[in-house]
């Protein structure tokens, strides 16, 4: 049964199989297949009816990352778009919705669209899709055909197994954006009419949006920061790097997020175009990896600030060295 289960999916269900006592990466030789198989098929119901099917503050998460991404696409920001599409994870947070979220919800919002509006004319998915990669177009052309016969949301397993779960995010909405923004020209409503319909807002959600907070401290400052973090302990003095630590602390709590949570480094992103020039994302993930254990440090370990910080700059080096490009798997 595992074989047909995509291993996105299989990923998402993994907890709840363990919660009914089946721990698929060492099942016992006397399981009863039978207790096993219903467990299941309950997991997968669940993951189509809860997960694909978020509600309350989970959907109103999930629709403004939706429309967020929906309209830098439009604006042709693309690079903003992917960032947040970067950041979604296997589960959610108080603050992004998990990527089985964004999917069911997005390929609904799919079927919604084609099967409430018609395009006046028959798009040429190559010009659609012309700035995407070859694996990207396979994907957006693959959600795009299951959309057109309003089957999108049905088609999920079959979706995610040939393409991936994030590349069906992606895919669903480069789809979404291009036809509402179709609809739009040929049409008399606007661009947001057509999303307010498909994906009301509800405007008391706490949103996903990059670059809420203004940083307290200078682009030189900054620069001179992420020197220190990865070449130079010299650079700055040891006044200076607590400094800005707290001035991070204090963006973070500003933003909703909890820095003691090492899992939620990645919500930063929220911040990233909020610092001046943080030259790209990997770095400025590192750095605020190393906030992460400085945090942690002070908080549990009680370690003096200058202690901590030195820590957090050795261990992150460790890991840049043991790891190399893949550090960021460990965020």
């Amino acid at each position: 049964m595992q074989s047909a289960i995509a291993p996105e999916i299989l990923d998402d269900i993994v907890p709840r199989l363990a919660s009914e006592g089946f721990n698929i990466n060492c099942l016992s030789v006397d399981i009863d297949i039978g207790d096993f198989q219903a467990a299941v098929a309950r997991a997968l119901e669940w993951h189509k009816t809860v997960i694909r099917r978020p509600s309350g503050d989970d959907r109103n998460r999930t629709v403004d990352t939706i429309r967020t991404i929906t309209r830098k696409l439009h604006e042709h920001q693309d690079v903003y778009a992917q960032q947040v599409l970067n950041v979604l994870g296997l589960g959610s947070t108080s603050y992004r919705p998990s990527v089985a979220q964004f999917n069911g919800v997005a390929l609904a919002a799919l079927d919604e669209l084609y099967t409430h509006y018609s395009l006046m004319r028959t798009p040429d998915s190559q010009a659609w899709f012309s700035n995407l990669t070859l694996l990207e177009k396979i994907s957006a052309d693959d959600v795009y055909t299951f959309a057109k016969k309003r089957r999108a949301f049905e088609g999920y397993d079959k979706l995610v197994h040939s393409n991936g779960e994030r590349a069906v995010a992606s895919a669903a909405v480069h789809v979404l954006a291009k036809t509402v923004a179709e609809l739009s020209i040929t049409g008399p409503h606007s661009f947001e009419q057509i999303l307010d319909e498909i994906l009301p807002s509800d405007t008391d959600a706490k949103k996903m949006t990059l670059a809420r907070v203004k940083p307290a401290f200078s682009r030189d400052e900054f620069m001179r920061f992420r020197k220190w973090c990865w070449f130079d302990e010299e650079e700055l003095s040891i006044e200076t790097v607590c400094q800005i630590l707290k001035f991070l602390l204090d963006d973070a709590q500003e933003a909703g997020i909890d820095p003691r949570n090492p899992e939620e480094a990645e919500s930063w992103m929220d911040l990233i175009e909020g610092y001046p020039d943080p030259n790209n994302v990997a770095d400025f993930l590192c750095t605020v990896k190393l906030f992460t254990d400085f945090h942690r440090e002070t908080l549990e370990n009680r370690l003096p600030w200058d202690q901590a910080a030195h820590k957090a700059r050795h261990r992150m080096i460790a890991a840049e060295q043991r790891l190399g490009n893949n550090i960021l798997d460990e965020l």
